[in-house]
């Protein structure tokens, strides 16, 4: 949990994004370990899916305004900022604030997500790449069907370990419903939903080139390699997202 001086936040349609670059976000996540709570931090990446669902659910916008830190993720989030009059100019995604933290000398780390053959991966990679992490466990759950006893098992795997980092990739916006659900017995110093972060720490899926991240074209990178998974993002959530930020501008100036 943060605690004051927030670091600065801006709303988009209602939903409350942090305007801070990756340091800073690493610098509230580790100024919150030397803080006493009873329950962990949560973070999360916001981007135009997870909003979306946000104004339809009731529960996500719950889950999403629970969150200590909501970091901008995609290019459609600077747009929106951009379209507001707000100062959000720059753009991250799990998989970077996951490296970062990898690179900390002496922090535990439990993931928690995907399919075991990705975290058997990620356990590799993470031994080879990452000599200063060290990875106390990892818990993939079944795809379907979703029992409540899976909660009560990871659970109890995590409060074996009570690691640092606890890293939740099922995808938005599941990953932020399960960390809202369960934040009074997750036993981590903080809870990070990362999503598609696990697939490219694994290797399964490649990160799109610096230059194309620059660009703020990753979006359509990402559709070249997972088109099923990406098409409604694209073509359908992005634009109503936009449209509805420009509608809440136009709003907003008319008399």
């Amino acid at each position: 949990m943060l605690t004051p001086p927030l670091p600065p936040s801006e709303l988009i349609l209602d939903h409350r994004i942090h305007a801070i670059p990756l340091s800073e976000a690493l610098s509230c996540i580790l100024g919150g370990f030397d803080e006493a709570h009873d329950d962990p931090m949560t973070v999360a990446f916001l981007n135009a899916t997870s909003i979306d669902h946000g104004l339809r659910e009731d529960e996500v916008s719950s889950a999403l305004a629970d969150l200590d830190l909501a970091l901008p993720d995609g290019v459609s989030i600077v747009l929106a900022s951009r379209i507001l009059r707000g100062q959000i100019r720059f753009r991250y995604s799990g998989i970077d604030l996951l490296k970062l933290c990898l690179d900390l000398e002496g922090r535990t780390h439990f993931f928690f997500g995907s399919q075991s053959a990705t975290l058997e991966r990620i356990a590799g990679r993470i031994e080879r790449d990452f000599p200063h992490a060290r990875q106390v466990g990892h818990f993939a759950p079944p795809m379907w069907p979703w029992d409540p006893s899976i909660d009560d098992e990871v659970l109890d795997h995590i409060a074996e370990v009570k690691p640092d980092f606890l890293w939740v990739g099922l995808t938005a916006p599941k990953q932020e419903l399960w960390l809202a659900r369960h934040r009074r017995r997750i036993q981590a110093r903080v809870g990070i939903a990362v999503g598609y972060a696990f697939d490219t720490l694994a290797g399964t899926r490649q990160l799109a080139p610096d230059w194309i991240r620059r660009c703020g074209l990753e979006w359509f990178y990402r559709l070249l390699q997972d088109p099923r998974r990406i098409w409604r993002r694209v073509v359908v959530q992005s634009p109503s997202f936009l449209l509805k930020v420009l509608a809440t501008r136009l709003r907003d100036l008319s008399p």
